[in-house]
């Protein structure tokens, strides 16, 4: 409504849509709207770009989106952890034509002991890599005892959202913490641990979106 109303100076208007693409994780007018600020976009950092929008999410208490936006973050968190642990996606994971299938390579995964212990299949056919799995190799290839802690917590509390995307219920915040473990700032305070000791030279700034609210509150 705000960029509607004409005496809003232009630049104004482009902070608000660049702020309002942003929150769709789309860049392009953000990298232009904040080059230079230390409200910049993130482009070589996605992972942190979502971790804000989780923020906003957190801060509206809409737990139900919240908690389902949890997934792609912890799977696209245990894969690098992996990584980094000396165990890269193509060490596990069925590629063509220089992609990620998404799928498990039997092959690879029954010709190693560690890899086949987490794995646990049932059969030589490509099956979906769940994150269930990808925690097993947190714990098996992993050795910050911290990290592993982190993403058992955070698996639990995943569960919760099962349960929200599944079933018509209500999303109250005291018994999702109950059912998962952890408060909801916990949740986000483990993402963004996990995020720093991923990208040490990089750590994320809580409050993102309310140093953009609060910039253009100021040009208003």
């Amino acid at each position: 409504l705000a960029s509607q109303t004409s005496p809003i100076g232009d630049s104004t208007k482009e902070m608000i849509a660049a702020a309002a693409d942003r929150l769709k994780l789309n860049g392009q007018k953000a990298a232009c709207v904040f080059s230079g600020t230390e409200l910049s976009w993130k482009a070589n950092d996605p992972l942190a770009e979502y971790l804000y929008i989780m923020e906003v999410q957190l801060e509206q208490g809409r737990w139900a989106d919240y908690l389902r936006a949890m997934t792609p973050a912890l799977t696209e968190i245990m894969k690098r952890v992996l990584d980094r642990s000396g165990l890269p996606e193509k060490s596990y994971m069925e590629f063509r034509n220089g992609s990620s299938t998404g799928k498990c390579d039997p092959e690879k995964v029954n010709a190693n002991r560690r890899l086949s212990r987490a794995f646990n299949l049932k059969g030589n056919k490509p099956v979906y890599v769940t994150d269930q799995q990808l925690a097993a190799l947190v714990k098996e290839y992993c050795d910050d005892a911290r990290i592993v802690a982190l993403v058992s917590q955070l698996r639990n509390m995943e569960y919760t959202r099962n349960s929200l995307s599944h079933e018509i219920r209500p999303a109250m915040q005291k018994a999702l913490e109950r059912e998962g473990g952890m408060s909801m700032q916990e949740v986000f305070d483990s993402f963004v641990s996990l995020h720093d000791w991923l990208v040490p030279n990089q750590k994320m700034v809580p409050g993102l979106y309310r140093r953009i609210s609060e910039k253009i509150v100021e040009m208003i």
